[in-house]
């Protein structure tokens, strides 16, 4: 969703966090994932993710699932 959403964003994985900067916005509390859910991260900070870099539109596209 973040190559078609967000070209250009960088992306790093910290011990607990993800740091997703994008257009000069920074999201740094994506989770990484718990191993029970097999390193997938919930609908919820994706949303918080999108809002934040002002992507949600494309991100409603993108997964289908993630609708507000």
């Amino acid at each position: 969703m973040l190559e078609v959403c967000a070209p250009g964003h960088t992306w790093e994985e910290k011990t607990h966090r993800i740091h997703v900067t994008y257009h000069g916005k920074a999201f740094r509390s994506l989770p990484t994932g718990a191993k029970s859910s097999k390193g997938l991260i919930e609908y919820g900070w994706i949303r918080k993710l999108a809002r934040h870099l002002e992507i949600l539109e494309c991100a409603n596209r993108e997964i289908p699932g993630l609708k507000t």
